[in-house]
């Protein structure tokens, strides 16, 4: 009896196809408690077994065309050699489909060397606004990266960049950043 059921689901036979808004860009709700006061700051911080950057927010930063942007950095000062997993997590949104699909690299960067590249989000899929009728194609940008670190104080930015397309409203929300030591 569950197996056809599994494979229904397997086969997405069993999600309606019914689109809706969605729900971060309805209208205003007087009585919505997440509408009203001060949205909270985003906020870093740095220690011997963790640096992180959180945006606890829905405050969007800009992603401009062609240009990379760093979205999120932390610092560590390592007194000694270390693997430093890097973590971040985001969303990545189009917030109009005209020049779009568009590609956006998640690359991380220590200090002053090259960008490495960790993941490639597509946005702006035409189908989203006109077929699926959503307000908005968001995509989730998330990867993790190690990096081996000698002893000394290491600046890592988490740099977001699109590379194709021609759109003009892409944004990052709810970026997080996180490099965790482990002496080696």
């Amino acid at each position: 009896m569950r197996l056809p059921l599994l494979a229904a689901l397997a086969a997405g036979l069993w999600i309606p196809s019914v689109a809706t808004a969605h729900p971060g860009h309805a209208p205003v709700d007087p009585n919505d408690p997440y509408e009203k006061g001060e949205l909270p700051p985003a906020y870093a911080a740095s220690g011997r077994g963790i640096a992180y950057y959180n945006t606890p927010n829905r405050h969007g930063v800009a992603i401009p065309p062609k240009t990379p942007t760093v979205v999120g950095k932390v610092s560590l000062d390592l007194k000694a050699p270390a693997d430093v997993l890097v973590q971040f997590s985001s969303g990545i949104a189009a917030e109009t489909g005209e020049g779009c699909p568009c590609s956006v690299r998640a690359s991380l960067r220590v200090g002053d060397a090259p960008l490495t590249i960790v993941k490639r989000i597509n946005v702006g899929a035409p189908t989203v606004q006109a077929q699926d009728k959503y307000e908005h194609d968001r995509q989730p940008a998330d990867g993790s990266y190690v990096f081996a670190l000698p002893a000394g104080k290491h600046d890592i930015a988490l740099v977001l960049h699109q590379v194709d397309g021609a759109g003009t409203g892409l944004e990052a929300y709810y970026v997080n950043l996180q490099a965790i030591p482990f002496a080696k």
